[in-house]
């Protein structure tokens, strides 16, 4: 199983996982929101002018996935994560004074993620500076962007891309880094999230 694929509703991610990086972002990464290119990049003669994936975690996409639902079930207004928001400002990115934010920080390198919540929207604050920087005609402009989501369908596509993560691609992945005598991932952790999310769901408490 070279290849890990995962969809929901609005969030595709793919990895390839017959190449090994090494360190923080071990694997090539492509993730979809949408139409938005989060992770990626394109460069006419290193890619052949196609999306190939960037340094990225799986693991890492899924950590802060749950993290962050589980951040905004229990965030009051203008409770952070990891940024203030003159920092996503900074991005060019324009975010609410009494909102709940969250840094997504294990996804990918160069990839800048933050998760912003008001009532029942999130919006998806990204910059991806390889695709920004991209020479790909079909890509250019695509580097930085906002999407909004109900809250209700991101936090079912974080459960969905959490537990087809967990139950297909976790065993492999740790199989994966014995082999190259990485530091093993802490699954466990993960399954408690997302049931703990999935349990709050289920009873309609967020």
């Amino acid at each position: 199983m070279n290849t890990l694929k995962l969809s929901g509703k609005h969030i595709y991610i793919e990895a390839d996982l017959g190449k090994f990086y090494g360190g923080a972002y071990p694997f090539p990464l492509i993730m979809l929101l949408d139409d938005h290119v989060i992770v990626g990049m394109c460069w006419k003669k290193w890619s052949s002018g196609k999306l190939v994936g960037s340094p990225g975690d799986p693991y890492g996409v899924v950590q802060d996935l749950l993290d962050s639902v589980r951040f905004f079930m229990v965030a009051k207004p203008r409770r952070l994560v990891g940024v203030k928001p003159d920092t996503v400002r900074e991005y060019g990115f324009q975010v609410g004074e009494d909102s709940s934010i969250y840094s997504a920080t294990s996804v990918a390198d160069s990839v800048f993620i933050f998760l912003e919540r008001k009532n029942d929207v999130v919006k998806i604050h990204y910059y991806n500076q390889l695709l920004y920087e991209t020479d790909c005609p079909e890509f250019k402009g695509m580097g930085r962007g906002t999407i909004e989501l109900p809250f209700l369908e991101f936090v079912n596509d974080v459960l969905e891309i959490s537990e087809g993560y967990l139950k297909n691609y976790a065993g492999v992945i740790e199989r994966i880094m014995r082999e190259y005598e990485e530091e093993p991932y802490d699954h466990d952790i993960l399954w408690r999230w997302y049931l703990e999310i999935k349990e709050e769901i289920t009873g309609r408490r967020i």
